[in-house]
């Protein structure tokens, strides 16, 4: 049987910010998701970046790419934190699983500080986990 394999990543850097904790983002981004919507969790994660306004193509692409997968593994059966690195004081990547009936998705997102708020800079996707969660 062939493998299907899917990767996307959109990476930014912004001085906007917002709000909540990078966890409190990716909680909120993955439970969207899971109720299959997918549109508003990109719009909600990228509000405070200011992508939306300078990468208009990478946003609907990225929409596109995560519908497509979605429809792929089945129905969203939860999600786990996998890993929580401070690469630095500004800048932290979270790893999570999120649990299909057919296929495992691991979510990388990386978030950064330049002041006092965090936000999104980049997020990867991929059915193949190991190349997310193993580095």
């Amino acid at each position: 049987m062939k493998r299907f394999v899917l990767a996307f990543s959109l990476a930014f850097a912004s001085a906007a910010g917002f709000a909540q904790t990078p966890s409190e983002s990716a909680d909120v981004f993955l439970a969207q998701v899971a109720t299959a919507k997918s549109d508003e969790a990109i719009d909600t994660l990228f509000a405070a970046s200011g992508i939306a306004d300078l990468k208009p193509q990478a946003i609907t692409a990225l929409k596109g790419q995560i519908k497509m997968a979605m429809g792929l593994y089945g129905k969203s059966i939860g999600f786990e934190k996998a890993r929580e690195e401070n690469i630095s004081p500004s800048v932290k990547r979270l790893v999570y699983i999120q649990k299909f009936e057919n296929l495992p998705v691991a979510w990388e997102f990386y978030f950064y500080k330049p002041k006092d708020t965090w936000i999104i800079n980049s997020l990867n996707f991929q059915d193949q986990i190991g190349t997310i969660v193993g580095h």
